[in-house]
């Protein structure tokens, strides 16, 4: 069965946003530890602890939304020829 262009559409959409929040929280973490507090947010992240997770959280998501991306590019692919 083929999914619809705008169903899938609408589901890349929605990985790619979950891999752009990735990118922000990753880019929040790291911030920290090049300039201190308030290099991008004033209020966030305010501790070590806070930009670790933020950094490892932001790594995960954009780790999971990527592979969801391809996957779903997968299913755009023709089929391979047998002799391939």
């Amino acid at each position: 069965m083929k999914a619809q262009p705008r169903h899938l559409r609408s589901r890349l959409l929605g990985y790619l946003l979950a891999d752009l929040f990735g990118f922000l929280c990753l880019a929040l973490g790291v911030a920290w530890f090049a300039g201190g507090t308030g290099v991008i947010l004033d209020s966030f992240p305010r501790s070590t602890a806070e930009a670790l997770a933020s950094a490892g959280g932001g790594l995960v998501v954009m780790v999971w939304a990527i592979g969801r991306i391809l996957r779903e590019l997968g299913r755009l692919a023709p089929p391979r020829a047998d002799g391939d």
